[in-house]
């Protein structure tokens, strides 16, 4: 190869099939460096084939493509200039999870969870529960001080009953993240940047309880005879001495695992006209990272003109 790319006049294009075949990483990246070096001083262009996941620490010298072929009749075959988790996961067996989404409880996890997979990101998504609202500004001003925080793959979702406000937000990352330095401002707006809120309807207690309750309550019949038993019990249900209990309820007469019940309420309730106003700021966040991490199988749109 050595010889071949050293040999060859200006702008030749060279092609290498495999080209870490019988050399170790280390190899492979003085040889990269190498052919490199070589292409940019004469002007040569090299395209070459490899399985090794190593080859992405190299992406500065190297213009990186993948190649994946769909079972269909008849096969399709994709080519992809970024490298995603599906990408990676061909090259290593092993799925990847850039995404990290905090959640206050298990409600607004099942809530979480209907959402990534309405939109084919599950698997890319880790969910962690913090607890209490105030916790997570702890969390998130704890991640910012060790450097462990990330803007463009982390979410700290809150339910919306508290700390609605931008105000309120910032007085709660005030709390968390004192001082009155320039960098202390930043991390503190670092901080909100950091989180969006469930948009509770004004007409109803703001805790998710009740206005999954409300959307799943109005609606009219379905063809699911399991939605419509869910509708049937939130009906039921006037009046509660705990917020919670509008879920516990329904959950506790279905007579299922709680995640379970969970689950088929929120799948019950994103039927509602209420729902995507509901989870506006959770969506698009998911939305805009969708393009980042999910490869797009959909056929390309015909040229116009």
């Amino acid at each position: 190869m050595l010889s071949t790319v050293f040999n060859a006049p200006k702008y030749a294009l060279i092609l290498i099939d495999e080209i870490d075949l019988l050399l170790h990483t280390a190899a492979l990246s003085q040889l990269i460096e190498i052919l490199f070096q070589r292409a940019t001083d004469r002007s040569i262009q090299i395209i070459f084939t490899t399985h090794r996941e190593a080859i992405i620490e190299l992406k500065e010298k190297v213009s990186i493509k993948h190649i994946h072929t769909l079972i269909t009749n008849p096969p399709k075959t994709y080519c992809f200039s970024n490298t995603k988790p599906d990408a990676l996961k061909r090259l290593t067996g092993q799925q990847g999870r850039p995404l990290e989404i905090f959640v206050e409880d298990e409600m607004a996890l099942a809530i979480v969870e209907y959402e990534l997979s309405h939109l084919g990101m599950k698997r890319i998504s880790n969910i962690t529960q913090y607890g209490a609202a105030t916790n997570c500004f702890t969390l998130a001003a704890g991640l910012i001080l060790s450097g462990g925080h990330d803007l463009t793959s982390q979410l700290f979702l809150l339910d919306g009953d508290l700390y609605s406000t931008h105000e309120q937000q910032l007085e709660r990352a005030k709390a968390v993240l004192s001082g009155t330095e320039d960098y202390a401002e930043a991390r503190r707006k670092r901080c909100i940047n950091g989180i969006r809120k469930l948009c509770a309807t004004t007409d109803v207690t703001p805790a998710p309880e009740p206005q999954l309750h409300r959307m799943v309550r109005d609606l009219p019949q379905q063809q699911d005879a399991g939605a419509n038993e869910i509708i049937g019990l939130a009906q039921e249900i006037q009046a509660v001495d705990d917020t919670h209990s509008f879920v516990e309820l329904i959950i506790k007469t279905l007579n299922v695992h709680r995640s379970v019940g969970m689950s088929n309420i929120v799948r019950v309730a994103a039927l509602s006209s209420a729902w995507e106003q509901y989870v506006a700021e959770l969506r698009a966040w998911l939305v805009e990272r969708r393009a980042v991490f999910i490869e797009d199988f959909a056929p390309a749109m015909p040229a116009v003109g």
